[in-house]
């Protein structure tokens, strides 16, 4: 009885103090701006735009960090899966952007520098086609499906699912992120002149990833084929996974180019990539 007392008492605290949290935060952000409205009042020292949006900057991503804490030590299972889900997403999406844009930079600096607009469109496409073989590459690797072709042991099954959709979750959001600066600067240069032009490059950039992916797909289903004629388990979930990530990679791209074309409609000029 003491135990099951002491359990529910915890789950309790957990809750309140998770509440209570959250009321400390929106309460101390209430305090900061009271405070700097009394300054103001008073004709003191004026706290900047700049000041006071840091303090409630650091304020908001403290209480943050500690509902974070308490997701993740939450007493629902599901409430922690899913919580460890979308902060591994995060990282995920922040490590792709950090990739790509490395890699960019250096395609940037020793290819495209000083040349014409037409070459960049060439070398932007060159390096999307680059990040999707990687993609597929690597994803046969991690799930196991080419380990007959050199004689290696099948890996278990849990780990591949967890090796693969980390990995998968990486690069679908580089290989997207290469697509959007691909579609991007042919939608610049050369469909940049109005609107529905700029519009035009949408079914355009699908038709391209659409051949690009059944390329990808015959290439495939022959590898799985090419060792023992029957497709497995492994060699499946290869194609799988990366068919999920080519959906990503086109959601990703497609969706970007629509909304340059609505800010173009709006705004009367195309949105740099970037």
């Amino acid at each position: 009885f003491a135990s099951s007392l002491h359990a529910a008492q915890t789950q309790d605290c957990q809750k309140m103090t998770a509440s209570q949290c959250l009321c400390f935060c929106t309460i101390a952000i209430g305090l900061v701006v009271h405070v700097i409205g009394e300054e103001e009042e008073k004709e003191q020292p004026k706290v900047s735009p700049v000041e006071a949006a840091i303090s409630v900057m650091l304020l908001g991503s403290i209480g943050f960090q500690m509902l974070l804490f308490y997701l993740v030590h939450w007493d629902d299972a599901d409430i922690r899966r899913y919580a460890w889900r979308v902060i591994s997403q995060t990282i995920s999406i922040f490590c792709a952007v950090l990739l790509f844009q490395g890699f960019n930079g250096l395609v940037e600096e020793y290819l495209i520098e000083g040349a014409g607009e037409f070459w960049e469109v060439i070398i932007d496409m060159g390096q999307m086609v680059f990040w999707l073989t990687a993609m597929q590459v690597m994803l046969a690797v991690t799930s196991g499906a080419v380990n007959e072709l050199w004689g290696g042991t099948k890996p278990d099954m849990k780990v591949v699912e967890i090796n693969v959709k980390s990995l998968a979750l990486l690069l679908s959001h580089v290989a997207g992120f290469s697509a959007i600066n691909a579609w991007g600067s042919l939608q610049h240069v050369v469909f940049g002149q109005s609107t529905l032009i700029a519009l035009a490059v949408v079914p355009l950039g699908m038709l391209g990833l659409i051949l690009v992916y059944q390329g990808f797909d015959i290439f495939r289903e022959w590898v799985a084929k090419s060792d023992d004629g029957v497709v497995d388990e492994y060699e499946e979930k290869w194609d799988d996974e990366t068919e999920e990530c080519e959906n990503d990679v086109a959601g990703l791209s497609l969706s970007f180019l629509t909304v340059q074309a609505i800010r173009f409609a709006i705004g009367g000029d195309l949105p740099n990539t970037e």
